[in-house]
């Protein structure tokens, strides 16, 4: 028997959520008490629903211990209320109540003190207890012997409502929509399994050495500290006019600029204006004779400068003439 899912708020009040759950209140169809006493018949459910809201009007539908609403007449006893019932929806296995419990019923139910819920309802016939049609539910009792065995144990319920929430949070760890039925959920699970199966054992074929990709980022890495032609001419300019290095030693700068800025940079630093000093004599009219090899006209530091640099010492001797003819 199926029915269209509503719920029917009785009162709006805010409660402790940690005291708040949904129990099985009137099992769907026809059924009997346990004692035989029935049948009863629950057609339409929401209308059972919207027949109680009316009857209970602006308060709450009670729920006692033992049905001591109805026997407080005879007993004189009180009867203080394990909860109250704040909604209702119909189900396909009958009416859910959304109940709000005491503090002491919440803790007698955890307890497994109390487990079961009977309705009190009024049906078609004169007396309830001849059966009829259910026509509305005006309280309910926190029992352990219930007279229906059709309905859900509230401690049950509370384990199955327990079990939703962490559903719930599953679904929200594996990303999925709040609506992901136990298929997509078990679906993710098997792919996410997969995945780590996977990335426990590699296929080699899918990867990169480590060595190889350290030695090609370190490689992109040496070409990225490079500059253009055009700004490395400008930066090698300005060290000329500054004395850093001498003028023959510009088409090695820029060269070294447009690979290596950097390295470039490095070596300005550490070695700096004594560079030039040592290349371009202090005395500017010292002048070597005509006669001899170019290598005989430079000193050994000089040479010494020729091989580090990678010039000829014809080269290092024009570049100095030219040098001195600038001062």
């Amino acid at each position: 028997m199926n029915h269209e899912t509503i719920t029917l708020a009785l009162t709006a009040e805010a409660s402790d959520d940690g005291r708040k759950q949904w129990v099985h209140l009137m099992p769907s169809g026809t059924f009997y008490g346990k004692d035989r006493r029935g049948p009863w018949t629950l057609r339409k459910p929401e209308a059972v629903i919207e027949a109680s809201r009316r009857f209970a009007g602006l308060n709450q539908i009670p729920i006692d211990y033992e049905h001591q609403l109805v026997n407080a007449k005879t007993n004189g006893k009180p009867a203080p209320a394990a909860g109250w019932i704040t909604g209702m929806q119909a189900r396909d296995n009958g009416i859910w109540a959304l109940v709000e419990w005491t503090p002491a019923a919440a803790a007698h139910i955890a307890n497994r003190e109390y487990r079961y819920l009977s309705p009190a309802f009024t049906t078609t016939k004169r007396d309830p207890n001849d059966g009829g049609d259910v026509t509305k539910i005006v309280h309910a009792g926190l029992v352990n012997t219930p007279n229906f065995d059709q309905l859900t144990a509230v401690a049950n319920a509370q384990e199955n409502q327990d079990m939703e929430k962490q559903l719930e949070q599953l679904k929200t760890l594996l990303g999925l929509d709040a609506t992901a039925d136990l298929v997509a959920v078990n679906a993710k699970v098997e792919t996410l399994l997969s995945t780590a199966a996977n990335a426990a054992n590699p296929d080699p074929a899918q990867f990169v050495p480590i060595g190889a990709f350290q030695q090609a980022v370190a490689e992109a890495n040496q070409l990225r500290q490079g500059i253009t032609k055009a700004d490395a001419e400008a930066h090698v300019a300005t060290h000329i006019a500054s004395g850093h290095i001498a003028p023959f030693m510009k088409e090695w700068a820029v060269s070294l600029c447009t690979v290596n800025k950097q390295s470039f940079d490095s070596f300005v630093a550490a070695v700096g204006p004594s560079v030039v000093r040592i290349i371009t004599p202090q005395l500017g009219d010292r002048r070597r004779s005509a006669g001899g090899s170019a290598n005989e006209n430079l000193t050994e530091t000089e040479l010494a400068v020729c091989s580090q640099m990678g010039i000829t010492a014809e080269e290092l001797i024009k570049a100095r003439g030219a040098n001195e003819g600038t001062k």
